[in-house]
């Protein structure tokens, strides 16, 4: 067992790599995910350890080692991993095809699928990662809601795309809302407060002490969008542990001053089990 913490969500180890998961997916054995932490890689200084991102100037060959141990650690086979360019947008990819793999090949900041042995993998070092699991009908979604995503109400059109193409029910999916930075510490100007919308009376965002910025809780935001979007509130789950407070478990954009690594969110069905296990 690992250590509990808030939400129905633990912190536990596999094969020397720390993640965090969720109660509600882990009673699921179709079901692979993690939100993955920072230890356990091979990467040094501002990325150590287990960074997955060259973005910012880590060596090639710390991010691929990285790579495997993740799919090492998870016992996922390496070309299975499907790593898509993020953009920071809310554009969403259907994964239809087991041939779709590796790095970069395809581009959106959302993945959705239905095929088994697909392992869908979102970066973030501050910005929310967040499943959505159909249980009935074996889909999945890994989403990355940065605040241009969530402003774009990205998490409520997964849901959508999902009824649509797969007859997914909104009120049956369950849902899983990662480590991202927290309302202590994401301070935003007026134009990204503004930029949230309809969600500005609801309570996720706060005035910050310095003039003219507020703190806006990202996660808290989504978590309304996907309520709003058909989810029972008791089938979302948020994880309340803050990227930036926690240096010691995750990477944080916006505390190191943009040059740091990202931490690896995977979400997959697994290939060992068949629709009629469903």
């Amino acid at each position: 067992m690992g250590d509990r913490v808030t939400g129905g969500f633990e912190i536990s180890r596999k094969g020397g790599v720390a993640l965090v998961e969720a109660e509600s997916l882990a009673s699921l054995p179709f079901v692979l995910h993690a939100f993955l932490c920072r230890e356990g890689g091979v990467s040094a200084g501002a990325f150590s350890s287990l960074n997955t991102s060259a973005k910012e100037g880590d060596r090639g060959e710390n991010i691929d080692r990285n790579w495997d141990i993740i799919a090492s650690s998870l016992r996922v086979d390496r070309e299975a991993l499907v790593i898509p360019r993020q953009v920071h947008g809310d554009g969403i990819v259907v994964i239809e095809d087991t041939d779709v793999k590796g790095p970069a090949t395809v581009t959106g900041d959302a993945l959705v699928t239905a095929v088994f042995g697909v392992a869908l993998c979102i970066r973030t070092a501050d910005c929310v990662p967040l499943f959505i699991v159909d249980p009935d009908h074996g889909v999945i979604a890994n989403v990355h809601a940065g605040w241009r995503g969530t402003a774009r109400e990205i998490a409520r059109r997964v849901v959508s795309v999902m009824e649509d193409r797969f007859g997914s029910r909104p009120s049956r999916l369950l849902a899983a809302i990662g480590p991202a930075i927290g309302g202590c510490c994401y301070e935003v100007d007026e134009d990204v407060a503004a930029a949230m919308g309809p969600w500005l009376d609801s309570g996720v965002l706060r005035p910050s002490p310095r003039e003219g910025r507020w703190m806006l809780d990202l996660a808290e935001t989504n978590r309304l969008q996907l309520t709003a979007g058909g989810l029972e509130a008791r089938n979302v789950t948020v994880v309340r542990l803050c990227t930036a407070c926690r240096r010691d478990l995750f990477f944080s954009h916006r505390r190191d001053g943009g040059r740091t690594g990202r931490q690896a969110n995977i979400l997959m069905l697994r290939n060992s089990l068949t629709r009629e296990d469903l």
